[in-house]
């Protein structure tokens, strides 16, 4: 017993030395996230586009896309720190047995499915405030982000009354190619040693620019919880 008692003092310089190093951490660090993503869109047209939106609602539905990439951060005062990332972005949203008109007036020959998907290239920039700084850390973040269109990958499957099935590469014309958006959200993190913590970040981002050049205007949005390692330096 006096033999584990005299360990215990020992480490205990080294044990508040291990903490204080988490306090008194470098301000360097950098990072790789990944984020599953919840995307859809918002609508903006004028009155006399209106049944033409209403019957869109009715087939078109969000649908999954994810970011992944990497972040570079600065603390500048002890509870605030500074976020640069580059991210690569998959949006998407769906329009699901969406009926085939027919020119005979006879009813649908079939339905169609369309998967829209679009792909950026994200600079996202950032501010992170810690409301609680422990080895358990909290956080606030929002900042803006400055998005440039890489390509589109929508296809369309259509399914005809008799059975036969046909998929189309398909997609929109006109895409903005730069467009800026907003993200936002709160993150928790983990010390896991002085030099290395993970995050989990619930967000959300917006795009304040239209996807497209056309007369309904599409904003896409998406809701995802980011996942992070990072390192300081």
């Amino acid at each position: 017993m006096k033999k584990l008692i005299a360990i215990l003092i020992l480490l205990i310089p080294f044990i508040g030395h291990g903490q204080e190093s988490i306090n008194e951490q470098s301000r360097f660090s950098v990072g790789v996230n990944f984020s599953p993503n919840f995307s859809y869109r918002t609508l903006s047209y004028p009155e006399r586009l209106e049944p033409l939106v209403e019957a869109r609602e009715k087939y078109e539905h969000p649908s999954l896309g994810f970011n992944t990439g990497i972040a570079a951060r600065y603390l500048i005062i002890p509870n605030l720190e500074v976020e640069l990332g580059l991210q690569f972005s998959s949006q998407t949203n769906m329009f699901k047995n969406d009926p085939l008109s027919d020119p005979t007036g006879e009813g649908s020959p079939g339905v169609a499915n369309y998967q829209l998907r679009f792909h950026y290239l994200e600079i996202p920039l950032r501010l992170n405030y810690r409301v609680i700084d422990k080895k358990f850390f909290g956080y606030i973040t929002a900042g803006a982000t400055l998005n440039q269109f890489l390509y589109d990958k929508s296809i369309t499957r259509i399914t005809y009354s008799n059975g036969d099935k046909v998929a189309i590469a398909s997609g929109i014309t006109d895409f903005n190619k730069k467009t800026i958006g907003l993200i936002g959200g709160v993150g928790v993190g983990y010390h896991i040693n002085p030099r290395f913590n993970i995050r989990v970040e619930p967000l959300f981002r917006y795009s304040l620019t239209a996807l497209a050049e056309t007369p309904i205007d599409q904003n896409i949005y998406s809701i995802g919880c980011q996942m992070g390692l990072i390192m300081r330096f």
